[in-house]
């Protein structure tokens, strides 16, 4: 589970930086693409202004869509024969357009239609400098089409780049990955506290209330622990050394007693021991539980509850006959099932206060969680 999930984290951080390289290598080329179309317009504009003279002699027709301005004469052209030029009489008038070196006819007045207003001749060089200052005026530059040869010019960027730019990325810097690992695993683990809090909340009253479950002192005492163990867990041992301590030097605590059983056949079998005897000598229940727990003998695990046994004299056949009891498994079924509601993943675990505290915990440790005030 967690392999897949650092394998989806590092999916989700390559996707992510190759969007961020794609977004700024796009930027990059908007920036180009518009210098490019910028210069453009200006030798575009140069061209318009060089390259197109008329012909001499011959009138040019004004554009009927654009305002009139006044024309532009030439002193220097030759008159023309003196035959005046006249208008079309059937739509408005639209004068012809003189080029700046012609000149006027000389004693020969041009005819205009009587019906219609005049609308004075545009000339190039007018024409030119009508659009000019009409651009100056408004502040943008006359738009100039985008050829094929400024459309090549940009460049994309393949997927094969993006990988490439991320691999080096990362090649180049592996703290990126390292980093990114570590805050993916703490914010898993207070992810799972959180709902290992809110679990132990919801199941408050089956974890302490049970009345399947050996206990120790007031269930009104300030410290409010539950213990889950198993009695062939070495860390169980030792966690049951502070358990021991506390209740030894009579600290203001209320302790269930959770047998979970894991570890084996013989762990079941001394957990099934020792609730037979919570059921035939609850007053001896701690002194069984604490023996079994110390011992260190790995021998045969019914020679070891009868040693125990006999040495608190309690029965051993009514003990014998009371472990067969099938009550006995259900109580385990049940403390099974409540651990994996709540999040436990193995043994020892200690809930102290409603906080959980995964492993084996220190008597310090333990004396922090339940308050400094709470020795009798």
């Amino acid at each position: 589970m967690k392999t897949k999930n650092i394998a989806i984290v590092l999916l989700t951080l390559l996707v992510v930086f190759a969007g961020y390289l794609y977004y700024k290598k796009s930027k990059q080329d908007e920036v180009k693409v518009g210098a490019e179309l910028s210069q453009g317009n200006v030798v575009g504009a140069t061209a318009t202004e060089s390259g197109a003279e008329p012909s001499s002699g011959t009138p040019e027709t004004a554009n009927t869509d654009a305002p009139a301005t006044p024309a532009e004469s030439d002193s220097s052209a030759e008159p023309s024969s003196g035959a005046p030029e006249a208008t079309n009489t059937d739509a408005p008038a639209t004068p012809a357009a003189s080029d700046s070196s012609a000149e006027p006819s000389s004693g020969a007045p041009e005819a205009t239609n009587a019906d219609t207003p005049a609308t004075p001749a545009v000339s190039d060089s007018s024409a030119e400098s009508s659009n000019t200052e009409s651009s100056a005026n408004t502040g943008a530059a006359p738009a100039a089409p985008v050829s094929e040869t400024d459309a090549s010019n940009v460049n994309t960027v393949t997927k094969n780049e993006v990988v490439n730019i991320v691999r080096d990325e990362l090649k180049n810097h592996p703290e990126i990955i390292v980093e990114a690992l570590k805050d993916h695993a703490n914010a898993q683990q207070k992810e799972e506290q959180r709902l290992m809090s809110k679990a132990v909340k919801d199941n408050n009253d089956a974890l302490v209330n049970n009345d399947s479950d050996p206990k120790y002192g007031n269930s009104s005492a300030k410290g409010i622990i539950v213990h889950y163990y198993d009695y062939n867990c070495s860390y169980c041992k030792k966690m049951s050394e502070v358990i021991k301590k506390l209740i030894d030097e009579k600290h203001n605590v209320y302790i269930v007693f959770k047998e979970l059983p894991v570890l084996g056949d013989s762990s079941v079998k001394a957990s099934k021991a020792a609730l037979a005897v919570n059921k035939i000598a609850p007053k001896q229940y701690l002194d069984f539980h604490f023996a079994l727990m110390e011992s260190r003998d790995n021998g045969n695990i019914d020679q070891k509850i009868d040693k125990i046994a006999k040495s608190l004299k309690i029965n051993i056949v009514q003990l014998h006959k009371a472990m067969e009891n099938k009550e006995l498994d259900e109580i385990l079924e049940n403390n099974i099932k409540l651990a994996t509601t709540i999040g436990i993943r193995g043994v020892p675990d200690i809930i102290i206060n409603g906080d959980l505290y995964p492993g084996a915990i220190s008597y310090e440790e333990a004396l922090k969680a339940l308050g400094e005030d709470n020795k009798n």
